[in-house]
């Protein structure tokens, strides 16, 4: 086999020969066009892109509207036709007796239509005052809000003394709502209460009273898994309503959760709050929560414990009494019966036994209890 003898200098040549044919040089200019160019066409695919999403956008919302629009006249056609159906069993009532002529029913108008107006409270001297509970009841709550809501919206703290369901829970809950309308912060406002019915309660006027504000609200007592109840509290709501013990186990083991930006303090039944041994554990929650908030103490009674309670937590507090006593309802009729403890439960069986044609509320100490 022959081979060629190639010199260094020819294969360069050939090399940039082949260089010129197939590749080109660009000048700065050239490259800078090129690069619009490019600029140019990934913005016409993201404009293509909102277009598809913005006409998708509207296809979801017509399949939206036509499907209510057809929901509506279904509705309206159910309506009609049961209107239809109860009409014409009125006329064949009229046919088989001649006049129409109901009386029962025209009293039952009239007679609704009486209370309607004792309700709206027309002042008549010949009406009857049926209800006069219910309307002192309704003074009482109008009362307390009327003393106690200036306070709060100045944002002082306050002593209220009232009776128990005199409408007290919407005097802290409206106030705190007015400001996280403005500012929704997270765990801006803690509520104590004794027992998680109460608890309960209390969240579920939070929700109706602030539901056009989306506000997150959770609910924490005993008896609950605590892992769940710390998963909630990493969500990060804007109230809690809580017990004490429940609350303070969450403050010491709980990582990452603290009330360090709290704004307000509530303790609702205070009196009882203070009557369950929870003593111990509000004293050590008033040294972890921080002390620039403002503080709400409602009781129905102002106690040895309550005025302790006070001086701890409530800097130049505005009290507000509403009611001097702690009073029952006038009907209420009240009996104690002393016998010996092991003959505690057959007495309560006999005379679940003797009113077992009325309803009857047994109250318990603890949930223990109650299941025995």
């Amino acid at each position: 086999m022959k081979y060629k003898n190639y010199n260094t200098a020819t294969i360069l040549e050939n090399f940039d020969k082949k260089l010129n044919k197939n590749y080109k040089v660009f000048n700065n200019e050239e490259i800078k066009k090129m690069d619009e160019e490019y600029e140019h066409k990934i913005k016409k695919k993201e404009q293509l892109k909102l277009q598809k999403k913005q006409i998708k956008k509207q296809e979801h919302k017509n399949e939206k509207k036509k499907k209510n629009k057809n929901l509506n006249k279904k509705h309206n056609q159910n309506n009609t036709n049961n209107r239809d159906n109860s009409f014409h069993n009125r006329d064949n009532n009229i046919n088989q007796n001649g006049n129409y002529t109901n009386n029962r029913d025209y009293n039952i108008i009239n007679n609704n239509h009486d209370n309607i107006n004792f309700i709206h409270g027309n002042k008549n001297k010949n009406h009857d005052n049926s209800f006069p509970n219910n309307d002192d009841d309704g003074k009482n709550q109008q009362k307390d809000r009327r003393e106690i809501l200036p306070h709060a919206f100045l944002k002082k703290d306050i002593i209220g003394l009232s009776e128990t369901g005199s409408g007290k829970t919407a005097c802290f809950i409206i106030p705190i709502l007015q400001d996280l309308k403005v500012n929704k912060q997270s765990f801006y406002a803690l509520v104590i209460s004794p027992t998680r019915e109460l608890c309960i309660q209390i969240s579920q006027n939070f929700q109706a009273l602030g539901m056009n504000l989306l506000i997150n609200i959770c609910t924490i007592y005993g008896g609950v898994d605590i892992v769940t109840q710390s998963l909630n509290l990493a969500k990060k709501p804007n109230v809690i309503v809580s017990t004490p013990g429940r609350i303070l186990d969450h403050l010491n083991n709980t990582k990452g959760f603290n009330l360090k930006n709290l704004k307000y303090l509530v303790f609702d039944e205070a009196d009882k709050l203070l009557s369950q041994d929870f003593e111990s554990s509000i004293n050590k929650l008033l040294l972890i929560l921080p002390p620039n908030r403002i503080t709400f103490l409602f009781s129905a009674t102002m106690t040895k414990n309550v005025a302790k309670l006070k001086k701890a937590c409530l800097k130049n507090p505005v009290k507000v009494e509403v009611s001097n006593k702690y009073s029952t309802v006038s009907t209420l009729i009240e009996t104690y019966i002393f016998l010996p403890l092991k003959y505690k439960y057959t007495y309560l069986s006999s005379l679940c036994f003797h009113y077992q044609t009325r309803n009857i509320i047994i109250f318990t100490n603890t949930c223990a209890t109650a299941q025995n």
